[in-house]
């Protein structure tokens, strides 16, 4: 099967989930639509796009394809299915990953995070076959604060020495980065995770960097 022949696939999965709407219409016309999906949590979708009223009524294969376009990173189906073949290969393995909107966001905001997008497309397929092979080492990002262990100094240095690059994906992790989960020791990078961004705001970037 070709790239484009699975994304056609995959956008009439999409339709058909999207098929299954019911709605309930509240006293004060309140309208909420609930879905019996199989293949995309496409209610979630349609939150995190911000869809209204008349979008999320508007049920036909062409708006189908036009989100499992946007889901892979790009504006439009035209622009997926006239993209290079490193863009396609990408897309399908982010497709393959992708159910709702946390995979999603997950995915955009380590891009993100990373900056990985200004070396190409090769590199971005790169980075994320390497990122979705780590497996339970990428749940390390989403760690409490106080399971995550700030090293500095020699010891920071005898732990690096334990790591091989399987631990650096992408190759452009500065050692200064680096953080230590105290639960099962895999290392992660600090300015990735959640986690540390979110409880610890009193921490710089400059204190981050020096940590």
């Amino acid at each position: 099967m070709s790239n484009l022949e699975f994304f056609k696939n995959e956008a009439k999965k999409f339709l058909k989930d999207w098929q299954t709407q019911t709605k309930t219409v509240e006293s004060d016309g309140y309208i909420s639509y609930h879905y019996d999906w199989k293949f995309y949590d496409v209610g979630d979708l349609f939150f995190y796009y911000e869809l209204d009223d008349k979008d999320e009524q508007d049920i036909k294969l062409a708006r189908a394809q036009h989100y499992i376009a946007k889901m892979v990173g790009f504006k439009k189906w035209d622009d997926l299915i006239h993209a290079s073949e490193i863009e396609l290969e990408l897309a399908e393995l982010l497709l393959r990953r992708f159910k709702n909107a946390r995979d999603v966001q997950d995915w955009e905001e380590t891009v993100m995070f990373t900056g990985i997008e200004q070396y190409g497309a090769e590199a971005v397929l790169d980075y994320a076959h390497q990122y979705y092979e780590l497996g339970d080492r990428k749940e390390i990002v989403n760690l409490p604060s106080e399971k995550l262990t700030i090293l500095s100094g020699k010891i920071k240095s005898t732990e690096l020495n334990k790591f091989s690059d399987n631990n650096n994906p992408d190759g452009t992790l500065r050692k200064s980065s680096y953080v230590f989960c105290t639960h099962c020791n895999k290392a992660f990078n600090f300015t990735q995770s959640v986690r540390a961004r979110r409880f610890q705001p009193h921490l710089s970037s400059a204190e981050i960097a020096k940590s």
